[in-house]
């Protein structure tokens, strides 16, 4: 996924990931959860506006939702969960634009953008989870996807035999 990540921003850009030690394995659908970061890294890569920086994504296991959550679906369970943050060293998101960025077509970019972080939010809720973005201008922005967090992995496919 990377090479694709990396295809997705500015050559000035520095796209880092940070996973921290332990197994994160997350109860849902592994191509959503690819889409919820292919669209966060995108939205860091546009607020960086082709200018020098650094996108860093980060992966970790916490005990619980995290207490500032903004968006938490109605039926995320209690108990563990997977940390995803995307955070980029962009502008910021000013005051009044943050409690509308995950509004379906919201864009202070061009016509015809909008719906990336409105995906985010239904793929993180529909695994019921929570989703937090912050923001002050001039300074770093993170993003923070959790989902549930799988007790135990997926049994083997079966394989076919002749």
């Amino acid at each position: 996924m990377r090479p694709l990540l990396e295809a997705s921003v500015s050559t000035t850009t520095t796209l880092t990931c940070e996973v921290e030690p332990g197994d994160h394995l997350i109860d849902g659908d592994p191509t959503q959860i690819r889409q919820v970061i292919m669209n966060l890294v995108i939205n860091a890569g546009e607020a960086l506006h082709d200018r020098p920086g650094a996108i860093t994504i980060t992966v970790a296991g916490r005990s619980a939702c995290p207490p500032d959550a903004v968006h938490v679906a109605p039926d995320m369970p209690p108990g563990p969960c997977v940390l995803l943050s995307v955070t980029d060293t962009g502008s910021g998101i000013s005051p009044e634009h943050l409690g509308r960025i995950f509004e379906p077509f919201f864009t202070t970019k061009f016509t015809g953008r909008g719906l990336g972080l409105a995906a985010v939010l239904g793929i993180v809720r529909s695994h019921r989870g929570a989703l937090t973005a912050e923001s002050a201008p001039a300074r770093a922005r993170p993003f923070r996807a959790s989902p549930p967090f799988k007790t135990t992995p997926s049994p083997p496919k079966p394989t076919k035999t002749r």
